[in-house]
Formats: structure tokens, C-alpha cells, sequence
């Protein structure tokens, strides 16, 4: 386990002395906290690149409303920042 020291001041004492503390390094508690199933998991990844990189992984059914929504939003976001001039005209 690695640790180093860091300065903390004693903000109660007048004087400009330094307090130790022991600060340990993320990768040493990562090491002591995970499992090896765990271990296993984080070294793998979130996201599998070779089913990335397939059409399907990121065009599917059962979103389709959602990319409807979205490009709806996309499409008005677009108009109002292209004709903002002639839409606070007309109010």
C-alpha cells in the first residue's frame, strides 16, 4: 500500500505548524477493495468495442420515439437559432 503524508494546518494554534496525515492512493484502495469478479469487471470495461461497433448497439426499435424526440428538438433548436431575429419581430 503506498501512502504519502500531507500538510494540514492547525488553524486553532497561532503558530504555522503542520499536521501529517496519512493519505492513500485510489489505486492501492481499489486494489484492496475489489473482488477478483469485480477485478475482472473494471479491467473489461462499461462497453464492449466489438459490439460497438455493430449498427444495432446504437439503432434500436424500442427508441425510436426517442430519436423522433430528438430530432424534432434538434430541427426547432436549429430554426429558432437561424431566424431568432425574424421570431422576436413578429412578437
Amino acid at each position: 500500500m503506498t501512502t504519502s503524508t500531507t500538510p494540514l494546518l492547525q488553524p486553532e494554534s497561532g503558530n504555522p505548524q503542520h499536521a501529517y496525515s496519512a493519505v492513500t492512493s485510489p489505486e492501492a484502495i481499489a486494489d484492496e477493495e475489489l473482488t477478483t469478479e469485480e477485478l475482472a469487471e473494471y479491467e473489461r470495461g462499461i462497453i464492449s468495442w466489438r459490439r460497438a461497433r455493430r449498427y444495432d448497439f446504437w439503432f434500436r426499435k424500442e427508441w425510436r420515439w426517442g430519436y423522433a424526440i430528438a430530432v424534432v428538438a434538434i430541427v426547432l433548436v436549429t430554426l429558432m437559432s437561424v431566424y431568432h431575429h425574424r421570431v422576436g419581430a413578429l412578437l
